[in-house]
């Protein structure tokens, strides 16, 4: 049985769904809700979707997922040491931290988390292997191996999303990778916002397509226009004017 961290977005889905297609493993979904994003309700409803179609074309081998509260897990001060270090080097994502130790109490380090060849994570563990014989690089490397290689498993860390893409047409599932979800400020009639994080990434990383055209038109203006202007008063006028009063869901 594999664990494995499934949000629901591309990279995780991916990974479930060519599990599916290629092996014969069942597979253990984790899901940790936080509430703090908008989009915890909308990830939770894309999994259900996903593995109740999944399981009709691959048979029942998505179990149900384990869920747990993000403010229910604890995060020792050594996971928060190892961490320190590299959100300053890499602006490695706090999520790092409680994620790791769900991973060592619910898998003792079985966890798969799909860190793909674009995230600052891929970036961390990419240099920590490079520089693993630097004396002058030890604190880091500790870290990385810390809080990341001791912790989880990396089974797409090398992959793109346009990879997966090619793959999952090759192998029949792209119609299900399509119905992931990877906004986490999504409007109020439950479209991609086009300014967060992931969906700039989407549009950066070639997926450009999955985000409505009006939405990716006024991304495409603050991007040209507003992240230019001299102050950041400016820019935040500018971003709220452009990006409508439809953000909130």
């Amino acid at each position: 049985m594999i664990d494995i961290l499934w949000t629901g977005g591309w990279d995780s889905t991916f990974r479930v769904l060519d599990l599916l297609a290629r092996h014969e493993e069942m597979i253990q979904p984790h899901y940790v809700r936080d509430r703090d994003r908008r989009s915890w309700e909308i990830e939770e409803e894309t999994i259900e979707a996903i593995r109740g179609r999944a399981n009709r074309r691959f048979g029942d081998r998505i179990l149900l997922p384990k869920r747990r509260e993000k403010s229910d897990i604890e995060v020792p001060e050594q996971v928060k040491a190892w961490f320190r270090p590299l959100n300053r080097q890499f602006r490695l994502g706090s999520q790092y931290m409680w994620l790791s130790q769900y991973s060592m109490s619910e898998t003792g380090g079985r966890l798969e988390l799909c860190v793909h060849v674009d995230d600052k994570a891929h970036k961390a563990i990419s240099w920590a292997q490079r520089n693993r014989h630097n004396k002058d690089a030890t604190e880091l490397v500790e870290a990385v191996d810390g809080l990341l290689l001791s912790r989880f498993q990396f089974p797409i860390l090398d992959a793109s999303k346009i990879g997966m893409q090619r793959a999952a047409k090759e192998a029949g599932f792209d119609d299900l990778l399509e119905r992931t979800w990877f906004c986490n400020q999504p409007t109020r009639d439950g479209r991609p916002c086009g300014f967060c994080g992931p969906c700039t990434w989407t549009l950066e990383e070639g997926l450009g397509y999955r985000i409505p055209a009006d939405r990716r038109f006024r991304s495409n203006l603050y991007r040209r226009i507003g992240r230019h202007l001299p102050s950041w008063r400016l820019r935040q006028a500018f971003l709220r004017r452009v990006r409508g009063q439809d953000e909130v869901r």
